[in-house]
């Protein structure tokens, strides 16, 4: 009776810590993008939400300094 008891016990501290949690990885978005040197190349590219985002900017940042240059380049 002893035994029973003790080994409740044990069951009941193991069971009562809590395991813990796994890091959230970031979901994955999927994109297909296409090669400029052949439309045959297609290609799936892979990258969180935040990283796509990060690249959305630097390529608005690249494609807005074209832009100021060629103003510049044109006014004189």
């Amino acid at each position: 009776m002893e035994l029973i008891a003790a080994m409740l016990m044990v069951a009941g501290q193991t069971a009562a810590t809590p395991a813990e949690p796994k890091p959230v990885e970031p979901k994955k978005v999927c994109r297909r993008e296409t090669s400029t040197s052949s439309r045959l190349d297609v290609r799936r590219v892979c990258k969180t939400r935040a990283e796509w985002d990060a690249q959305e900017r630097a390529e608005q940042r690249n494609l807005q300094r074209q832009n100021d240059w060629g103003r510049a380049g044109s006014a004189g």
